[in-house]
Order: C-alpha cells, then structure tokens, then sequence
C-alpha cells in the first residue's frame, strides 16, 4: 500500500519542516566537546606516538646471558643487558612498545630435557637463543664458569663449529633438579663472532 503525501504539500516544502524541526530538537541536546586544534606541537605529539622510529630508548633491564668464545676457542659466560631498542608501535593500533629487531631465525625447535639428562661439552649446532620455559639446566663453560637457568631465562650463544676461533668451541649442559627442562630455541641467521662479550 503506498502512502500519499499531505494534499497541498510539496517533497520541498515537507524535507524544510523535518530539518527545520530536527534543528529545533537538536538544539536542545548538550553538544559534545569538540577536540582541540592540532597546533603545531600536538601534531608533532601525536606523530611521535604512532611512529617514534628515532627515539632511541632502551627498557630498564632486558637481561641475558651470553655463552661466548674468546680467540684461543675457550667458552665464557657474561650477564649481559641489549640494548638499542625503539620505542614504538610494534602492529597496528597498539600503544607505543619497546621493540629491537634481531637476526632472522632460519629454525626453530621445542625441546623437553629429562631429569639427570646430561650432555658433555659439545659446540652448539648454530648460533641460537635459548629460552626456558619450565624446570632447570644448567651449562658449564670450559674457562670454569658455570650457570643455571630457570622459566624466563634467555641464552645466547654463538660456541658452533664454525667459529673463527683458534680451536672449536664448546659447552657442558645438563639438567638440573628432578623435573624435565623444556627449552624453546631460536637458530638464527648470523657469523658466530669471538671477543664479544655482550654483543646484542
């Protein structure tokens, strides 16, 4: 069934009523704040908060350890904290975050180690990140040096047989305690490189 429109009155003449009326209403209503001009410095606030690729900031401590190899192929074991990070969004709509670009991984592997698992010294099979994520172990570098490792815990090491040291590099490890070591590692596309402790 079509509706007529109102004998004398024109689509003109209805469209000026409903605007004129739906002005009236609206004007009554609390209007909503409108945001502040972007001066020249809130611009420049705003387009360092999407994108702040120049500010160079570092967390207060982003903390690992490093299984390194000094010239004469012996094995060390420094605490070291990375450094060289941004301050900035890592995906889309998200809050500004401290972000560090590291080497390409060319492998990753999940691994679970059972208690009294123990592995004498061996080169690591390519350099790589080691971290743990539940139960101990426990790595021995040939200078003496030991440490143990827990849940959040991150290893690097670049101990491979393709270091430019004088003598192949190696490590001892094992687990440690009664409960299975699950290890995620990251093997990374890089040049094991000798006296440089801390590098990353």
């Amino acid at each position: 069934m079509s509706v007529s429109p109102v004998a004398g009155t024109s689509r003109d003449v209805l469209f000026k009523r409903i605007t004129y009326h739906n002005s009236r209403y609206l004007s009554g209503l609390p209007r909503r704040p409108q945001p502040a001009p972007l001066t020249s410095r809130r611009l420049n606030q705003t387009c360092a908060m999407s994108d702040n690729k120049d500010n160079n900031q570092d967390p207060e401590d982003y903390h690992y350890t490093h299984l390194w190899v000094s010239t004469d192929g012996e094995t060390h074991i420094t605490e070291a904290k990375m450094e060289g990070f941004d301050l900035k969004k890592y995906a889309a709509d998200s809050q500004a975050q401290f972000v560090k670009p590291g080497p390409g991984p060319s492998k990753v592997v999940f691994t679970e180690l059972a208690p009294g698992l123990e592995n004498d010294y061996h080169p690591a099979p390519a350099v790589q990140f080691v971290i743990t994520t539940a139960g101990s172990w426990k790595i021995k570098a040939t200078d003496g040096s030991e440490k143990v490792f827990v849940p959040g815990d991150i290893l690097f090491q670049d101990d491979t047989e393709q270091s430019p040291a004088q003598k192949t590099p190696k490590h001892w490890s094992g687990v440690v305690g009664d409960k299975p070591n699950q290890q995620v590692i990251i093997q990374v596309d890089c040049t094991p490189e000798v006296d440089k402790p801390g590098c990353l």
